[in-house]
């Protein structure tokens, strides 16, 4: 729904902080707007289903309040940097007409109002025909093998399937793409038909059609019982390319910055907590399709099926919530949308001066039209990771309402940054792409002093080392929101830069090894980090840890080392750390011959990986990694064999050994036939490649360990 959407978005731009921006006169009413807006939010939060007869008012007048506050907000500030007198026109003024509309509006909200709050409801009672429909609301994607079983168990029931219709009902079921509505509705059309193949054939090229039209009607339905909350979310996701796994860390920050949830307060350091449940709740009503798990559960990547997400494109648009273009002649009435989606098409040819979002894949001529972005004043999220851009243009640091800024491309960040007081994330790669499997040695970008004094950052992403200015003399506003710092070159962890980020909770590191022969970075203080949940450390060379006394903090989930030398016996200390569940050591991340493990340690741990190793014993007493489910080894080319308590782990599901030595290999198949002798028919042992070498320290691959 864009009302509720418009709402959220309005309740931030008239919130008391922006209270410095207007006149007296003008706070008063900026304030009695805020007043409606957030007793109009909460009516929709209450009675989600009784506010659609002001659905297009509600949108409408918040829209044009909106545009009103930021321009003026906007204008306002640009006056204090540069030589432009101060707007001549009163707010008050302005907003005279939409502040007694909307006032109008909630005068009328209030008398209709209920006087209790209906029992909540997930879907309506009856959904069409329930012979058709019958529990599929309550089954998740399919794949082949599933949906043609469902098919048949829908068709024939306690019967067989003739022959001579098998392959063409797995056709049928195959064109479903597992959606299980389309699957029981084709059933519902193939039941009655005689059973011949011909018939069954002539459905087969008529999937589409025969569906659509009833699966469109119940999409529909499914969607206007969806809570308020979780539409805008929804319909956000219809603006990705076809056929493209999502990454949920990326949806889920510009969930954030378009300003789709329900903060409870402004200081909320778990907004992407909530956002990820949003996403789960999409994924267990069908909306979302889940294209694949990270090692503790969680969606990593999602995705909609090409129905659902047809469905969804032509909400966005008749809401005037999306508009998405795929290369098709320029749409009427672009110029007003909010937020637009485009690939494959001519960006040069595009404007829109009310444009709030702009998702950008795959575009052509996009270097000069980004040259315009001083006329886009009111953009909030810029994400242009499909283009490759020369240089950064100037312009992007006029849009004082950016929250979100994704680009590509080798340029330095400049001083002018800090003009972008509400950016929440800041995401640069390399020009060259994303360098899948490996990473430049060599810093790419410097960021300005400036880059402090960003008060609601909260992610910033670099895809090559980028250098982190020491903080200057005064400064002594830490940047609480910041969740996430990568990749981060030579960072020495003093006093003021733990001050300075005290809630990241992911990290990413890089050392050179020519500066680690001659200083220490202070890893230890690392465990000051009372909030880290994700570190990935890369050291290059030998003599990172050994300046070092490693010390994580108790919070550390997962810990990724590439490189760097950390000494086996130190692992002790990773042993100890109480939540950990994933551990990757990867291209001699550790020094020495010998690992021993002890007993109670590595409590949590679900997932380890040792990629390049030189290590060639590992010697086990009492029963470690009590919970680990998954081992992999790879070039491991010294170690001989893994110690066969690793085998009595009740919880274990999987060994892979990759490029390693024989003797190794014949180790992880000797526990597996132990195992099996002893009824446990649950551990897979995977044993892949030859056996090579392991190569030197100084030889070792490069790994890129960040993926936003």
């Amino acid at each position: 729904m864009a009302a509720y959407a418009a709402l959220l978005s309005l309740a931030r731009s008239t919130h008391p902080s922006n209270e410095s921006l207007f006149s007296t006169e003008a706070k008063e009413i900026v304030g009695s707007i805020h007043n409606y807006v957030n007793f109009l939010i909460l009516y929709f939060q209450q009675f989600p289903h009784k506010g659609n007869r002001w659905e297009t008012r509600i949108r409408d007048v918040a829209y044009k309040i909106e545009d009103i506050l930021e321009t003026f907000m906007w204008q306002r500030i640009q006056s204090r940097h540069v030589v432009m007198k101060p707007p001549r026109v009163k707010l008050d003024d302005q907003l005279k007409h939409a502040t007694e509309e909307i006032g109008l509006i909630a005068g009328e909200v209030m008398e209709e109002r209920p006087t209790h709050k209906p029992a909540s409801s997930s879907r309506p009672a009856a959904m069409g025909n329930d012979a058709v429909i019958g529990d599929v609301y309550e089954m998740s994607f399919m794949n082949d093998s599933q949906s043609w079983d469902l098919l048949k168990q829908k068709v024939f029931q306690d019967s067989l399937c003739p022959p001579q219709l098998v392959n063409v009902g797995k056709e049928i079921a195959r064109r479903c793409a597992g959606l299980p509505l389309a699957v029981v509705l084709l059933a519902g059309v193939l039941s009655p038909v005689d059973k011949i193949q011909a018939c069954w054939e002539e459905i087969a090229e008529n999937v589409n059609p025969i569906v659509g039209r009833e699966l469109e009607e119940i999409l529909s339905l499914s969607y206007t019982y969806l809570p308020h909350h979780l539409r805008s979310c929804f319909l956000y996701v219809g603006g990705f390319l076809q056929d493209v796994n999502i990454r949920t860390s990326r949806l889920v920050r510009l969930w954030i910055a378009e300003g789709f949830l329900k903060h409870q307060n402004e200081c909320s350091k778990c907004l992407e907590d909530e956002a990820e449940e949003y996403l789960e709740d999409l994924v267990k009503r069908n909306l979302v399709m889940v294209t694949g798990r990270n090692r503790d559960g969680k969606i990593k990547s999602c995705s909609l099926h090409d129905m659902v997400r047809d469905m969804c494109i032509k909400k966005a648009r008749d809401e005037d919530f999306l508009h998405v273009m795929d290369g098709r002649d320029l749409p009427q009435g672009l110029m007003s949308e909010r937020r637009i989606s485009f690939s494959r098409f001519d960006a040069d040819d595009i404007l829109g001066p009310t444009f709030r979002t702009i998702l950008c894949f795959q575009v052509q001529k996009f270097s000069s039209w980004l040259a315009e972005l001083g006329s886009y004043k009111l953009l909030r999220v810029l994400d242009a990771l499909g283009v490759d851009l020369k240089e950064l243009p100037s312009q992007v640091f006029e849009l004082y309402h950016l929250r979100y800024l994704a680009l590509m491309g080798s340029f330095s960040i400049p001083s002018a940054v800090s003009k972008l007081v509400n950016l929440q994330t800041l995401i640069i790669h390399l020009a060259s792409g994303r360098l899948r499997g490996k990473i430049d040695r060599g810093v790419r970008h410097s960021l300005p002093l400036e880059i402090w004094m960003l008060p609601q950052l909260r992610h910033l992403f670099f895809h090559s080392p980028c250098k982190l200015p020491p903080p200057f003399q005064g400064l002594n506003f830490p940047l609480e929101n910041l969740q996430t710092l990568l990749l981060v070159a030579d960072l020495v962890w003093n006093e003021k830069i733990l001050q300075l980020i005290p809630n990241v909770k992911r990290l990413g590191l890089t050392y050179t090894g020519i500066a680690t022969q001659t200083q220490s970075f202070d890893l230890h203080r690392l465990g000051e980090l009372h909030q880290l949940e994700k570190l990935e450390v890369i050291g290059y060379g030998s003599f990172l840890w050994a300046r070092e006394n490693p010390s994580f903090p108790s919070t550390l989930k997962k810990l990724t080392l590439v490189g760097g030398g950390f000494p086996w016996k130190d692992m002790a200390i990773v042993g100890l750390l109480p939540n950990l569940e994933i551990l990757k050591l990867i291209s001699n991340a550790c020094y020495g011959s010998t690992w021993k493990t002890n007993d109670d340690q590595f409590p949590r741990l679900k997932y380890l990986l040792i990629d390049g190793s030189h290590f060639k014993h590992w010697i086990t007493q009492g029963n470690p990694f009590p919970t680990l489910k998954c081992l992999v080894l790879r070039f491991c080319g010294s170690l001989r064999e893994i110690p066969e308590v690793i085998g009595e782990i009740t919880t274990l599901e999987l060994i892979e050994v990759e490029y390693c030595s024989h003797s190794l290999v014949k180790s992880a198949k000797k526990i597996k036939k132990d195992q099996e002798r002893c009824g446990n028919d649950v551990l897979q042992v995977v044993c892949a490649g030859h056996e090579v070498r392991v190569l030197p320290s100084s030889e070792f691959s490069e790994y890129l360990v960040v993926v936003p």
